[in-house]
C-alpha cells in the first residue's frame, strides 16, 4: 500500500519546494556577491584624524597614562581586568613596545608577552582598544565603534610611547595589527611595526579586491549580533574570561576599513616607519593571509629591504590567536622566543 506521503504527486511538489529555495538562495548570493564586486571598485575612506602629538618627556608620556586609567576607571560597568597596562623601569629605555590586542579582547591578552620583554630591559604599553573592557561581555558597547576612533586611538598611544624610550616598535594581532600596520604606513616616529594575523580581510571572501568590497559593503547591511561562538554563547570555552563573547556585525568592518585605508596609502607613498614585519600564520582560520601579504608587498615595493613577511609554521598548529596563553596548542615557551626575536627584528 503506498502513503500519500510517497505519491509521485507529493514527491513533485516536495521537489518544486527544493527548487524555489535553490533558486531563491542563489539569487541572493548571486545578488550579494554582485554588490560586493561593485563595492570592491570603491576606495575604502577615512576622515581627516587630527596630526600625531608626541609627548615631550618621560614625565609627560606618565602623566597622560594615568589620566587614560582614571579615565577607564569613571566608566560604568568597566571591567577592572581590562586597564590599560604600563610596564615600566622608571626611565627612559632604549627600545619601547606597544601592543595592541585584538578584536573583542583586552589588554590582558598581551600581558604575558610584555611581562618577557619587560623583563629583558623594555618599557611595555599594552592601551585598551575603544569600547572594549566592560563587564557586559556581549559587546554591544562596540555598536558605536568608528574606524576614527581606532586611529585616534593608535595616534595617542604612540604619542605616549614616544616618551617611553628612544625607539617604539608598535604590534598587534588580529585586530591590533590593523592598527599597528596603519602606525607602521604613518609615523614616522616608529622603528619597527610588527602586525600579527591582522584583521584587514577575512578568509571567507577570496582575495583583495572583494575583501575590500565586502568592507564597503559592511556599512550598509543589517547590523546584526554576532556570537563567536553561536552554540555556546556567553559559556564560550575559547573565550577569554576578560574578552567580549560576540560583538555588533559593523563593529567588525571598522578594524577592516582601518586596514584597506593602509593598504590603499601603502598602493601610494612608502611606509613612514623606519622598517616593518609582516607575521601571517600559516594555519590561519578567520582572517585573509592573501590581503595581509598584499600589505607587504606594497611595502616593499614602495621602499625595497625595509619590510620583510615572517610566517609562523604550519606544523605548530597556531589558532588564529596564538597570543593568549591557555588556548589548546597556544605554549608560549614555544611561541614566544619566536615572537620576541621577530619584534627585535631578528627574523
Amino acid at each position: 500500500m503506498t502513503t500519500p506521503s510517497s505519491t509521485p504527486s507529493s514527491r513533485h511538489r516536495l521537489w518544486r519546494i527544493v527548487r524555489a529555495i535553490f533558486i531563491a538562495l542563489a539569487a541572493i548570493l548571486g545578488a550579494l556577491l554582485l554588490l560586493i564586486v561593485i563595492f570592491g571598485l570603491l576606495p575604502v575612506r577615512m576622515a581627516e584624524l587630527p596630526p600625531p602629538n608626541p609627548v615631550a618627556s618621560y614625565g609627560d608620556a606618565i602623566r597622560q597614562f594615568e589620566a587614560i586609567v582614571a579615565a577607564e576607571r569613571a566608566i560604568e560597568d568597566f571591567n577592572p581586568e581590562c586597564h590599560s597596562v604600563l610596564l615600566t623601569h622608571g626611565e627612559p629605555t632604549a627600545e619601547v613596545y606597544v601592543f595592541y590586542h585584538g578584536f573583542t579582547s583586552c589588554p590582558p591578552q598581551y600581558r604575558e608577552l610584555g611581562q618577557a620583554l619587560f623583563e629583558q630591559g623594555h618599557n611595555v604599553y599594552i592601551p585598551l582598544a575603544p569600547y572594549h573592557g566592560l563587564r557586559d561581555r556581549r559587546g554591544m558597547a562596540l555598536n558605536n565603534l568608528t574606524v576614527e576612533d581606532l586611529a585616534v586611538y593608535g595616534t595617542e598611544s604612540a604619542d605616549i610611547a614616544q616618551g617611553l624610550g628612544e625607539r617604539v616598535t608598535v604590534s598587534g594581532i588580529s585586530g591590533g595589527g590593523a592598527v599597528a600596520a596603519w602606525l607602521g604606513q604613518e609615523r614616522e616616529d616608529i622603528e619597527l611595526a610588527v602586525p600579527m594575523a591582522p584583521f584587514i580581510g577575512i578568509k571567507l571572501v577570496p582575495g583583495v579586491f572583494l575583501n575590500r568590497g565586502f568592507t564597503n559593503l559592511i556599512g550598509l547591511l543589517p547590523n546584526f549580533y554576532r556570537w563567536w561562538d553561536p552554540i555556546s554563547k556567553e559559556n564560550n570555552p575559547a573565550s577569554a574570561p576578560y574578552s567580549y563573547v560576540g560583538y555588533p556585525f559593523r563593529s567588525m568592518g571598522m578594524y577592516m576599513r582601518l586596514g584597506f585605508a593602509t593598504l590603499a596609502d601603502a598602493g601610494r607613498a612608502p611606509q613612514a616607519a623606519a622598517g616593518s614585519t609582516m607575521v601571517i600564520n600559516q594555519n590561519e582560520t578567520s582572517i585573509s593571509n592573501p590581503v595581509a601579504r598584499a600589505l607587504q608587498k606594497a611595502w616593499e615595493e614602495q621602499a625595497p629591504g625595509r619590510s620583510t613577511l615572517f610566517e609562523m609554521p604550519a606544523d605548530l598548529r597556531l589558532a588564529h590567536d596564538f597570543i593568549t596563553t591557555g588556548r589548546p596548542g597556544n605554549d608560549p615557551d614555544v611561541i614566544y622566543p619566536i615572537l620576541i626575536d621577530v619584534l627585535k627584528g631578528n627574523d
